[in-house]
């Protein structure tokens, strides 16, 4: 740590510091040093002061305009002055060169307050409206789970004891996901789209009806106004108003206002200052699911997809779980097995459930992790949830099988092929020890090759003409450990979440119209632990990947049973 009288050295060097005052520090700070001095910014001597982290110069210092509001209300100075001059996951700092550090960061700061007075960066008020917005002093926060559309709509309001919930009408049987099962207090609210931009109120405006009135709809055209109050009608004592507005960057910024009427009111209090008593700030936090996956995920054609899952172990545990995370709306799961404690270390749902259906639990895993998306589940076989009609395939947009069962496979190829041609249908498995990983595209229209192609005569012991794994072994791949009720195929959770990935991205792939021909995609992995065992690995194994990626499309068997003759 660099020593107080060093850093006020520093300072004094700096160009442009005048009157250089150092201050006390008050007990358990996160600063073990400040200052207070005076700058020239466009031609105006400005008092500025720096704070120093205990990680400087590790951590670069805190610099404040002092006050605020100095140069009038200007962008990136917060409510107590504190200058947003960089991000500090974009800037690296040279530690060893703290004078270094000093003056850049001065010069960053001094250069961001200098664009704020010449209106240089005017637009990033509109393009950080939430941020001014939710720095308000004693702003509450009001959760959205909304459809932030264009236009006016009435919307359904919840509060469980202190939190507020905004929802749509037809998601209110969704609140308790996110608040719990405190029993509500429900009303409508009111949904306004406004085009904007609007430039956010100064921190410490009071939010009086003249003003609001002024600030929100001074520009608004008339068929909007009239829009709005075809909504209107006689208050509760509590009424709540969400807004969303169009940045200059093209995104969006919501915020709510919470207005409280006087016992006597007859008129909504948005536009009658006598039925107006306070209004209140209420910063939005965004629940709704295409805000939520888009922080996660980069824009992606599985948004608001349906599917089915066949097949709901390790790899299809690691898919279903993904796909959600990627913003499919519904999944439905089938799967007959029971979880088992031999599973939980390359399982996604570890130890909860043992005993239990695998759907049921990830079923409840899901529904609780993820509001947003509808889970299905049925514990049954391929041929059995086939057969009573469990799931509609006519009504989603893609199929996932990861059963590593080759006779159910099989049943399903024949079974789309011939009941839903041109839904696509992905199969996704693992070969033993690490090798390697598979997942077959196929049913695409006017495509030929399926998963029956794999398979012929010559194949022995599962494996499959893709397969990394040679097809003449001398024994089978299975590991026991205390009989043959305990056999299983050795593979680890990084194998099933590498071609968990591997399908999901070319599942995105096909349904983004990027892949339009049946394909066989693989990785490989290391051979090392397989060949160890006894095992050969088979000549596909041996292809470069550029090779493998060549080949891809060229599976199809001319005599198959199933796609050969029906093309």
């Amino acid at each position: 740590m660099i020593d107080s009288n060093t850093l006020q050295s520093l300072l004094q060097s700096s160009e442009g510091v005048q009157n250089l005052t150092q201050l006390d520090v008050p007990p358990r700070s996160e600063f073990y040093a400040s200052f207070e001095c005076h700058v020239l910014i466009e031609n105006k001597l400005a008092q500025i002061r720096i704070e120093f982290p205990k990680g400087f110069p590790y951590d670069v210092p805190v610099i404040s305009l002092i006050p605020y509001d100095f140069f009038g209300f200007i962008p990136h100075i917060d409510s107590k002055g504190a200058i947003c001059y960089t991000r500090k996951e974009d800037l690296f700092v040279n530690f060893q060169n703290p004078q270094g550090v000093v003056t850049y960061c001065l010069g960053l700061a001094l250069e961001t307050v200098r664009k704020g007075i010449t209106g240089e960066n005017k637009e990033d008020f509109p393009n950080e409206f939430e941020q001014y917005w939710g720095a308000r002093k004693n702003i509450r926060e009001l959760e959205c789970d909304l459809d932030f559309t264009r236009g006016v709509k009435l919307i359904h309001i919840e509060r469980h004891g202190n939190k507020l919930l905004a929802m749509e009408a037809d998601r209110a049987s969704r609140a308790s996901r996110f608040l719990g099962k405190i029993p509500p207090t429900n009303q409508n609210g009111l949904y306004i789209h406004l085009p904007g931009p609007i430039t956010p109120p100064k921190y410490d405006q009071v939010l009086s009806h003249t003003f609001v009135q002024d600030w929100l709809f001074k520009d608004v055209t008339p068929s909007l106004i009239e829009e709005i109050q075809q909504y209107i009608r006689r208050p509760k004592r509590n009424e709540y108003v969400v807004l969303s507005t169009n940045q200059p960057d093209g995104n969006l910024a919501c915020f709510a206002l919470e207005l409280r009427s006087p016992a006597h009111a007859d008129k909504h209090p948005l536009f009658d200052s006598r039925s107006c008593k306070s209004i209140f700030p209420l910063s939005v936090k965004r629940v709704d699911a295409s805000f939520l996956v888009a922080r996660g995920n980069v824009v992606n054609s599985l948004f608001g997809k349906q599917g089915v899952i066949i097949g709901c172990g390790s790899v299809g545990g690691f898919i279903s779980e993904d796909l959600i995370r990627m913003g499919v709306s519904s999944l439905t799961l089938i799967d007959h097995d029971i979880l088992s404690s031999e599973n939980i270390h390359r399982h996604c749902i570890g130890w909860r459930g043992i005993g239990l259906p695998k759907v049921e639990v990830l079923k409840v895993h899901f529904s609780n992790a993820f509001p947003n998306v509808q889970i299905n589940a049925f514990s049954a076989t391929a041929f059995d949830a086939i057969q009573n009609q469990k799931a509609d395939f006519s009504l989603v947009d893609f199929v996932v099988v990861a059963t590593g069962n080759p006779a159910a496979n099989c049943f399903l190829t024949q079974y789309f092929r011939d009941k839903h041609p041109g839904l696509p249908v992905l199969f996704s498995w693992l070969d033993p020890y690490g090798l390697g990983g598979h997942c077959l595209i196929t049913n695409l229209k006017n495509s030929r090759g399926c998963y029956f192609c794999l398979y012929g005569d010559d194949v022995h012991f599962g494996c499959n003409r893709a397969s990394f794994a040679h097809m003449n072994q001398p024994k089978h791949f299975s590991k026991f450990i205390s009989g043959c009720n305990s056999a299983f195929v050795p593979y680890g959770c990084l194998d099933a979440r590498q071609v968990a990935n591997l399908t999901i991205r070319n599942l995105e792939k096909v349904l983004a119209g990027k892949e339009t021909i049946n394909a066989i995609v693989s990785w490989k992995g290391d051979p090392e632990a397989f060949e160890q065992a006894g095992f050969q690995v088979s000549n596909r194994y041996k292809q470069s990947e550029m090779e493998l990626m060549d080949l891809q499309h060229n599976f199809a068997d001319e005599n198959c049973p199933i796609c050969g003759n029906n093309f």
